[in-house]
């Protein structure tokens, strides 16, 4: 499960190119 949840991590940064570590957090918390 964990493999597949940093999978789907790895196609949203590729996906929306996140600038910061903060704007990251804020979309996994959303």
């Amino acid at each position: 499960m964990v493999e597949r949840f940093n999978g789907r991590i790895e196609d949203v940064l590729q996906s929306h190119h996140f600038q910061s570590g903060e704007e990251l957090e804020a979309t996994l918390h959303r």
